[in-house]
């Protein structure tokens, strides 16, 4: 019998193959939505801008703003807030809006992300806003029920 000298190795440190996974699979995140950015803004137009569109239990959607409602219709973006913790300006439908105790709700509508430049212009959103939405959208998407029916929310307000 022909003897083969083999190893078995024990990782001293198993956190550093989990980091290792998170950091490949943000890449993988980070390069996909950066390609999305970067076709959306291709094919739009100079007074468009890139935006994202975040809906209960769906991916996130990159489109153009002049493109908003192409994917969610009867949805009006009417009012917008910006979101503190999460850095974020959140543009919704405020007929959709629901105060819960001292907590706003945004109940089964889509929540647009656009971002703001220092002097206070819309401009198109960067793949740093969508890990931020991603995180918004990880913390903030909830349920609510009402007599036994369960509709699909975002915390507004934390």
């Amino acid at each position: 019998m022909n003897k083969k000298n083999i190893r078995v190795s024990h990782p001293t440190d198993r956190q550093s193959f989990w980091e290792d996974a998170v950091q490949v699979l943000e890449s993988i995140f980070e390069m996909k939505y950066a390609n999305a950015i970067e076709e959306v803004a291709a094919e739009m137009g100079t007074d468009d801008r890139v935006v994202l569109i975040l809906y209960p239990e769906e991916p996130m959607l990159v489109t153009s703003y002049n493109h908003r409602n192409d994917s969610f219709h009867g949805f009006e973006f009417d009012d917008a807030s910006l979101e503190d913790e999460f850095g974020l300006c959140m543009v919704y439908d405020s007929a959709c809006v629901v105060t819960l105790g001292e907590n706003d709700y945004l109940v089964e509508a889509p929540l647009m992300i656009t971002n703001i430049d220092k002097d206070g212009n819309e401009t198109s959103v960067s793949v740093e806003d969508a890990f931020m939405a991603a995180d918004f959208l990880k913390e903030r998407e909830t349920f609510i029920e009402v007599d036994g029916e369960a509709y699909q929310a975002f915390r507004l307000t934390f």
